[in-house]
């Protein structure tokens, strides 16, 4: 799905949430940031957080 998604927008940010722990480089290259289901709330959260500041027009996640 990544790839997909990659093909029609080259900048979406992709954040996969897996059960796996180590997935294959090809599969990791799609995608901007991974987290691990057991890795909790609090880590999808930051990580989630991080990858909308980045990816934001004022850098600051705001963009609006």
């Amino acid at each position: 799905m990544a790839a997909i998604l990659r093909q029609r927008k080259t900048d979406i940010p992709i954040l996969m949430l897996s059960a796996y722990v180590a997935l294959p480089d090809e599969v990791m290259r799609g995608v901007s940031v991974s987290a691990t289901k057991g890795d909790g709330a609090f880590t999808l959260v930051d990580k989630l957080k991080g990858l909308l500041q980045a990816n934001a027009p004022d850098g600051r996640g705001g963009g609006r």
